[in-house]
């Protein structure tokens, strides 16, 4: 599950964690359960890298920090350090085209691929807090079948482009005031 990954730190805040505390073990054993979850089904869409390394950044911290949020929030806010502040680049703007799923589907090419890990987790959160966390398998496996649109209506109850926004809303906000 861990090849590929790097052994040292460059430069991450995270470090430790990762390495250490079992956080990139949590990681990858997520990523495992989300193709085992899909295995052998006829794909119609693979799901967009926010939710792929979102729900395992979730996950991540889920798993090192279960007995204990302000623990929780500690690595989440030392993960989110540089991108907070009213100079944040975490905008409206740019969450919109980040959440543009029909005209920005390569996120490894258009921003920092840091940004789906972090933002991913973020809007994670947010489906989890919603709906519980087996939701991060759920939109998973519904955007692999069905198509991102489809099974974010099927779980949650109402169209993206209705939930898009206030999801963006929340975010900027916390960046903006440091959550």
């Amino acid at each position: 599950m861990l090849q590929g990954v790097a052994y040292k730190s460059n430069n991450d805040p995270l470090a430790v964690a990762r390495w250490e505390l079992g956080q990139l073990d949590a990681h990858e054993f997520f990523h495992a359960m989300q193709r085992s979850n899909v295995e052998e089904m006829q794909l119609k869409d693979w799901p967009t890298s926010w939710i792929v390394e979102g729900g395992a950044a979730l996950v991540q911290n889920l798993v090192m920090s279960h007995n204990s949020y302000s623990e929780y929030m500690k690595w989440r806010k030392l993960d989110s350090n540089d991108f907070y502040g009213k100079n944040s680049a975490i905008t409206t703007k740019f969450m919109e085209s980040f959440l543009d799923l029909k005209n920005n589907k390569d996120y490894w090419r258009s921003v920092n691929n840091y940004y789906a890990y972090n933002l991913g987790s973020r809007i994670m959160e947010i489906f989890v807090a919603l709906k519980g966390p087996g939701v991060l398998l759920d939109i998973h496996k519904e955007t692999a079948l069905n198509g991102y649109d489809a099974a974010f209506e099927s779980i949650f109850g109402l169209p993206w482009s209705k939930a898009s926004p206030i999801i963006t809303a929340t975010i900027v906000e916390s960046f903006q005031t440091g959550e």
